[in-house]
Formats: structure tokens, sequence, C-alpha cells
């Protein structure tokens, strides 16, 4: 056989192998250019960077600190059991970085299509079934869950492609092995393998004639046993690592509309309080509509055909549409991970169906228009289109954007010595996750205030030696909390461009400023008090903050901003009107910081003119950095028609 005979004869294979390539290249390019322009996070990306540098280098299974006011030891076996991440160190150990991670899941979910094509292939010629593994890389759902930070849900669709694999071509010592390897991911995977055990009894007994009873029940029996010393075995390594679980990780906050504690107390609580379910599937219902259009479409017509295949799916879609926790029923979360590979497989032996009534050029229409449709929905759901700009399902829809802002702030990033303790927020963190001592701010966890509490108590107390915060992309707001630690420890700043800070302790240098510091602020950033918003399409953005009446005690028109401020030189440009300049009240407008009037200015409604806007100047000096300066407006007589536009602040030398 000569060398094109070997490549026409395996030219599909190929063709599979060149799909994955470019997927797995453009989605490792997708996510590494996300997480450089800092929308990838803590939670999950960096606990796993930190996770495995230091197992590797510390010594310690999988910890990370990020959550040890959920478990005290700090491993992620605390809190999940998922002894699949052990086949990662190798790769993670070559080149110890979060940009590692993101690639290998982009690799692991691009070769799921290849157990794909192979199922295609129980059911079709090879041309057929290449094109249906390639369409399956276009699934958004699968786009979604490589999108968002690294899961070890990722593992998943290529895992349970070789288990659907294996048993549905009779190959059950593989099979045995597959479920093994599937079961490793994640406790949870408990619940699909008992409904794929009902699944395969179903499946047997359609098919009698390929297996013995005896076979036929070692097969269930040892599916059946595997899965639940799996689950045994899952909760006795997390209850060692995290004897005493908090409120926070249980799962009954995820249930609270329907009422149960443990996702094995739905089927027979679902049957003695069914008005129950009705509201727990009532709660964003239109989101849960949503997520099974995203998920089905353009697999259900054909899925519909055999809905034997999609039986193991639901113990999942149980667990999400009952829930009132939304990344259960959104796409874009790693949770869909979970059924991608039923429903698709449901889909390919569903179009077998389909296609074994029709002559081949129909065949051929039918295969055409399945393409055409998974394109369209590909182009209309998939966190990298266009098309989905502006959609906020889940942080996987948060393209990169390259700016001067994100240059500066990887600048900022690299003055940051490798091996220093650094306290950060979310969506930082995943920067400084390869050392032991990096960490986070802790997000409000609102189901369980007190360990919440006692987070902020612990992290507040911590005395890293940087500090580095990002007041415009802080994503729970969670960064006045650090400036606790902040002024209760000797730290000094250290860099500063455009509301990020980077503080070092005991540091006694001048600031490193990339440039003054200039914001203008609208109706957005302030505290009206005797003033309300109105339209004015003259004004900056439309909208304003006019005089309304002295309705209340106090003479404060607006407050605020609350601005974090590096010391320096100010001059902050207040841009006014008045509707009626009548009257003749004096306004006094300050900048106001630490209980002190740093500076201010008096002026009457008629210094101003009739609906022209004035520019006023204050000038003031800060002799420290301010972390809640306020520019304020105060009426100091009984009425005025003064309307407020913009505030400038601009430092100079």
């Amino acid at each position: 056989m000569d060398f094109w005979e070997k490549i026409r004869e395996n030219q599909y294979e190929m063709i599979i192998a060149l799909a994955i390539a470019i997927y797995t290249i453009t989605l490792t390019w997708f996510t590494i250019a996300k997480h450089n322009t800092f929308t990838t996070y803590a939670w999950d990306l960096g606990i796993f960077d930190q996770g495995f540098w230091t197992t590797i280098n510390q010594d310690r299974m999988f910890y990370y600190t990020c959550e040890l006011h959920l478990s005290e030891s700090g491993s992620f076996f605390g809190i999940h059991f998922s002894p699949i991440l052990f086949t990662v160190i190798p790769i993670y150990y070559l080149h110890q970085s979060a940009e590692t991670l993101l690639f290998i899941q982009s690799l692991v979910l691009g070769l799921s299509a290849y157990p794909i094509y192979q199922i295609a292939k129980l059911n079709h010629n090879q041309k057929i079934s290449c094109i249906l593994a390639c369409i399956y890389l276009l699934n958004p759902a699968l786009h979604g869950v490589n999108s968002y930070d690294f899961h070890v849900q990722a593992f998943l669709p290529l895992i349970l492609g070789y288990v659907l694999y294996y048993s549905l071509s009779r190959k059950w010592a593989s099979f045995i092995i597959a479920v093994n390897f599937a079961l490793a991911v994640q406790e949870q995977v408990f619940y699909l393998m008992i409904a794929y055990s009902l699944f395969l009894v179903i499946l047997m007994i359609r098919a009698p004639q390929k297996e013995t009873k005896r076979t036929r029940y070692l097969i269930i029996i040892l599916l059946l046993t595997t899965a639940i010393a799996w689950k045994l075995i899952s909760g006795t390594v997390i209850n060692y690592y995290n004897p005493e679980i908090p409120a926070h990780l249980r799962a009954g906050q995820h249930y609270a509309v329907l009422g149960v504690n443990d996702p094995l107390e739905i089927p027979i609580y679902a049957l003695t309080h069914p008005v129950k379910v009705f509201q727990a599937l009532n709660f964003e219902w239109y989101n849960k509509i949503g997520y099974l259009l995203c998920l089905f479409t353009p697999y259900l017509l054909a899925a519909s055909q055999l809905p034997l295949y999609l039986l193991p799916t639901a113990p999942w879609f149980a667990i999400s549409l009952l829930s009132n926790y939304p990344p259960y029923y959104r796409i874009g979360f790693q949770y869909s991970a979970y059924v991608i590979p039923f429903i698709y497989t449901g889909f390919i032996t569903g179009t077998n169906q389909l296609l074994n009534e029709k002559n081949i050029k129909d065949i051929q229409k039918t295969i055409k228009i399945i393409t055409i449709l998974s394109i369209i929905t590909g182009i209309s759901l998939s966190p990298l289109s266009p098309l989905t700009w502006g959609m906020h399902l889940s942080p996987a829809y948060e393209k990169p954007v390259e700016t001067t802002r994100t240059t500066r702030i990887n600048q900022i990033i690299d003055m940051v010595p490798p091996t220093a303790s650094i306290l950060t927020q979310d969506n930082l963190f995943p920067h400084f996750s390869n050392r032991q001592e990096a960490y986070v701010m802790i997000p409000p966890t609102y189901k369980d205030v007190k360990t919440w509490k006692d987070a902020i108590n612990w992290v507040t107390r911590l005395e890293p030696e940087y500090i580095l915060l990002d007041l415009e992309t802080d994503p729970h707001n969670t960064i006045r909390y650090a400036f606790t630690s902040i002024r209760q420890g000797n730290y000094q700043l250290l860099a500063f461009y455009d509301n990020v800070y980077l503080y070092k302790r005991d540091y006694a240098g001048e600031t490193i400023t990339y440039e003054p510091f200039n914001i203008t602020y609208t109706y957005n950033d302030l505290i009206p008090q005797n003033m309300r918003q109105q339209k004015d399409p003259n004004s900056t953005i439309g909208t304003v903050l006019a005089y309304q009446n002295m309705s209340i005690q106090t003479r404060t028109l607006w407050y605020g901003p609350y601005e974090i401020v590096p010391k320096g030189n100010y001059t902050v440009t207040y841009t006014l009107k008045t509707t009626d300049n009548r009257f003749n009240e004096t306004i006094q407008l300050d900048a106001y910081y630490n209980q002190t009037i740093l500076n201010s200015v008096y002026l009457t409604d008629s210094m101003l003119k009739n609906d022209t806007w004035t520019s006023i100047e204050l000038n003031f000096i800060l002799p420290e950095i301010a972390y809640d300066l306020e520019l304020r407006g105060i009426l100091l007589g009984q009425n005025t028609t003064i309307v407020l536009d913009t505030i400038r602040i601009e430092e100079h030398p």
C-alpha cells in the first residue's frame, strides 16, 4: 500500500485529528487571552493552579488558600474527591502555570470528539461519522464548559464518551475501566452511573441475544458495586480532609425552594411534595427553558427518536431544574459536561433511525441541514462568537479585550516577586496562584453569613508583603475589606494606575504612577440627597442630577463618590448650570476626606447662566492617600435651581 492509499484509507481519522487540533488551538488561545485580560478567576482557575503547584512543590495534597474558611486542611479533597487530577500532574510539572491548565482543558475537551466519532461509526459510515464528530466540536455548551476557567468536569465529555462507546460496542472490560475513570472525576458522577445501570438493563433486554444472562447480571452488578464503592470512598476522603463541613458547602442551599438538603432526597421528596416540585421548577422557569433549548438545539428531533439514550441525563436534569442555583441551569458553566455526551449520543443514534428510512439523496440533504443548524447554533450561542458580545449567562461569555489598561496591570503584576506573599481579588488571583502564600478576598456567602464573617476576619488579619486591588473590576465588591488590612498594617502605595493600587508592606519609597489620576464622575457615581435624576439631552451622558426640594433636614445636595485617591495635587472641575437664576442662594462645593474639608468654593445661582453649562474649579492637596474622598455639594440657603452634569478630578504636578 503506497503513501496516498494510506492517506485515503485514513482520511476521516485525519480530518477528525485536524478538527481536534483546530479546536484545541482556538480554545487555548481564547481562554489564555481571557486570562491575560483578567476575566479568569480564583474560583476555579486559581484554586486548581495553586493546588497543582503546592502538590508538586510543597508536598501538600492539592492545597489552596481560597477556601481555608471552608476546609481547614486547605485540600481540594476536603471539598470534592477528584483523583482524576493526578493525571494532570506530569504535564503541569513541565510548565507550572494557569495557562497550562487552560491548554489541558481545551485538549481534553477537543479529544472528546474522538469517542463521539467511534460511536457514530457504530451507526453510520465513516463519512457521516466524521461530519457528526466535527459538528460536535461546534457545540456551544461544550465551548461554554471550555471557556470558564478550569474545572474537573471538563474530563467528563471524553471519559463518558468512552463509557458510552465501550458499552454500545460490548467491550465490557474497557467499559468498567472507563466507568472507574468517570467516577474518579467527582463524586456527583455516582448519580449518572446509577441511571446508566438502568439504561444498560433496558438496552440488554432489547438485545438479549448478545449476552448471556450471567454476563448481563455481572456487568450490572459490577457497575452498581463500583459506583457505590466510589461514593463511599469519596465521602470518607472528603470527611477526612474536612470533618466539619460548613453550611455554605452543603447542597441544601441550592434547593431552598424545593426544601431538600441532599440530591439523594429528591426522588422520594418529589413524589410526596408535588407542590414544592412545581414551585422549584417554576423558579426562574424562563432560564431553565432557555437552558434546555441551548442544550438540545439542534439535536432534539433526532434524539427524540430514541429517548432511552437520554435516560442517564435524568439525575442531572432533576438536580439542575429543581434547583435555585443559577449555574446549574445555564450554559457557560462546567455542569453542562454531565449531559453533553449523552445528548449527543442520543442525537447520533436517533439520526441513524431517521436516515435508515431515506435514500442517499435524502441522507445527504439531512446531513447538510444538521450541519447548517449546528453552525447557526454555534454562531448564535458560543462564547467565541461576536454575536454573544454582552451576553451575561456566565463568565465564559466575557470576551478578551486587550487595552492599555490590561497592559499596565500586567506590568504592575510583574512588580511582585514570584516568592512574595500577596492578597488580591478574585479576577487577579490566578496571576499569583502558582505560589503557596497567595490569598484572595472572600466573596459574600449570603446563605451562611457567619462563615463569611469568620473568613473576612481571617483575611484581614493576614499580613502579606503585597496587596493588589483594581477598583474597576472587583467582581464581588470585596475591596473595602482589603483596606482594613491596609489601614491596620504598615502599607504604603508602591504603584498606581487608573484605579489599580499595589501596596507593599514597610515600603518607604515614592509611588510609581503610570499616568496622572484623571476620572470623571456622573450621576451614576454620586449619591443624591436633595437631587433627582433628570433627562437632559445636552448633558454628557443624557442624564443629570437636578435640585428637587429640601424635603429632609440635611442640606446636602449630593455626596460621594468615596474614591480612593493617591496623595498629590488635584483640581476638581464641577460642570453645572441653573434653570432659573432668580434665586441667589449660596452653594458650597468641597473636597472632603477624613472628616476634614480640604478646600471649598462658594457660588450662587446668579453666577451661572440659564441652561448653559459652566465649569467651576476647586484645587486641593492630599498629604496622604485618601480611601474615601468625597466631592460634595451643600446648599447653604433654602432653595436653588442648580443642575449637575459631571465632576472631573485631575492630578497635576
